[in-house]
């Protein structure tokens, strides 16, 4: 709806303006921050309750921080809510695509996680500072302590956690379940597994996509809701569980499993998009993208998938250095350090 965007236009050039919205739109959607407060006791197979419908009752400047808990995260890490006006993209951009937002933000200072992504944003932007600060996961407490990380880790034994492509509010991502769930089922005998662990996103656990996973004995999990403060928590100790870690299509949870230190294997798919009763069609989906940005995004694609396609539990230094440069999986600042880039 036009009205939406000039709002958020608004909200991104008006630092007042964006104050008096977000506390407005806290105090309506307070039910929603209650949910998700006790959300925070959860286990992560709680997958039902963890993936009930939340509205965005963030307070975060950056719009797209309010995103999987990303501001959160960075404000418990320098244990500081006073933090400088920035922005940041919320997940994993590939070709020269840039969020409409950045057109408008009333701030010159943007995070990125990625050499990659300051690269882009630099042509993009001359006058704007942009600053590397690395994979977010790094940043984002544990969900599970040490302790309890142990005791799962032994009752689990060997421990395959994979990531099949998700859907979002506007697009469902269609793939041949079958042949993935086959391809698991073949490592885990190859390879000597005891678990398997599905991660889904919120979207598909709604749409019951945990069904067949469920059939044949995997332990399906969710990190939660996209305006869950511990989306990334959570995500993070799913993927402390693993010894290895697999997918079906190229997304930021490759990077995250690289930071914390897991291979990561990517059976490659067809993914069929198609779109959600949110979007008109399928078409305007499309054509956030011009032709030349998606011929670049589908080279970036295929250069990580090429990287990832083959099985092996270690990583590479290829795949190290892929994962420096896209995802900065090696970049985390100190606590001092991400004061002086963030703190206000």
């Amino acid at each position: 709806m036009k009205w939406k965007k000039h709002i958020r236009t608004l909200m991104l050039k008006n630092y007042l303006f964006n104050r008096f919205v977000l506390y407005i739109r806290r105090a309506i959607f307070f039910s929603s921050y209650l949910k998700m407060k006790r959300n925070s006791k959860k286990e992560v197979w709680e997958i039902k309750e963890l993936s009930e419908e939340l509205k965005n009752s963030s307070t975060e400047w950056c719009l797209d921080a309010s995103n999987f808990g990303i501001g959160w995260s960075l404000e418990k890490y320098i244990k500081s809510t006073k933090v400088k006006k920035y922005y940041l993209e919320h997940g994993l951009f590939l070709g020269e695509f840039i969020h409409e937002d950045t057109l408008y933000v009333n701030t010159d200072y943007f995070l990125v996680q990625s050499p990659y992504r300051k690269e882009v944003l630099e042509r993009k932007f001359k006058s704007k500072k942009i600053i590397e600060i690395g994979s977010y996961i790094n940043y984002a407490e544990d969900y599970y302590s040490e302790e309890k990380i142990k005791v799962l880790k032994e009752k689990f034994g060997k421990t395959l956690v994979v990531f099949p492509s998700h859907s979002t509010s506007e697009i469902t991502s269609e793939y041949d379940k079958e042949s993935l769930i086959k391809e698991i089922l073949s490592i885990k005998i190859r390879y000597g597994f005891k678990t398997i662990i599905v991660c889904l996103f919120y979207k598909d656990v709604q749409r019951n996509e945990n069904t067949e996973y469920e059939k044949n004995n995997f332990l399906v999990v969710t990190a939660g809701n996209r305006f869950d403060d511990n989306f990334l928590s959570r995500l993070k100790s799913i993927i402390k569980l693993s010894d290895m870690t697999m997918s079906n299509n190229v997304g930021s949870h490759i990077g995250y499993c690289l930071a914390l230190g897991k291979a990561h294997y990517i059976y490659k798919q067809e993914i069929e998009v198609k779109s959600t009763e949110q979007l008109k069609s399928l078409e305007e989906w499309k054509n956030r993208f011009s032709k030349e940005e998606w011929e670049t995004l589908d080279k970036e694609r295929s250069k990580i998938y090429n990287t990832f396609k083959e099985y092996s539990e270690s990583i590479s230094t290829e795949q190290f250095k892929l994962g420096q440069y896209y995802f900065g999986i090696n970049n985390k600042k100190t606590i001092d350090e991400m004061k002086e880039i963030i703190g206000g």
